[in-house]
């Protein structure tokens, strides 16, 4: 839709005899659709990584895709300069456990319609968790004990012993705390 904006010529006086002449304005505006009527997209806030290293992540969705309309869904590690195609319930590709340098992570959802009066795909979840480890290694004290006896003895050729007489063994002990 245009808009056609005027204005006419205007003449302000002031007291001192001055005039000011201003010639007639005018402005042609037009709107277009910031997407295509056949496809659109989405792309995430950025996923904020802390540095730590990363121990796993997934990317999850639920959508309806009429019959010849698609949905893509990709992931970014480099802030949009490429992308990968993600797999519903999968890792983020190129994001791997142990990553320390990758600083964000986005999602782009795209989707398509054959004809403008076709229905659009649907999406009515969409998921992307990345999980890093932030914990420090401790070493906590479970139980101690003393073993106090070890038995062997004959067992078959199938337990491993050569003689073929059965062999078994054993550790038994006693548990202190």
């Amino acid at each position: 839709m245009a808009e056609v904006d005027a204005a006419s010529t205007i003449t302000p006086s002031v007291s001192t005899a001055v005039t000011y002449a201003i010639d007639p304005v005018s402005e042609t505006d037009s709107a277009n659709q910031v997407f295509g009527g056949l496809y659109g997209f989405w792309i995430s806030d950025a996923v904020e990584l802390p540095g730590t290293p990363v121990t796993g992540s997934v990317v999850r969705w639920t959508a309806t895709v009429p019959a010849g309309a698609s949905l893509v869904v990709e992931t970014s590690v480099n802030n949009g300069a490429s992308w990968d195609v993600a797999t519903n319930n999968g890792p983020v590709a190129r994001l791997r456990e142990g990553d320390v340098t990758t600083p964000t992570v986005l999602a782009r959802i795209t989707m398509t319609r054959p004809t403008l009066a076709s229905q659009s795909p649907k999406v009515s979840f969409f998921e992307l968790l990345v999980s890093v480890d932030a914990s420090v290694d401790e070493l906590v004290p479970i139980g101690h004990g003393m073993i106090d006896k070890v038995t062997v003895s004959a067992g078959s050729e199938s337990a491993g012993s050569a003689s073929g007489a059965p062999m078994s063994s054993g550790v038994t002990g006693r548990g202190e705390g």
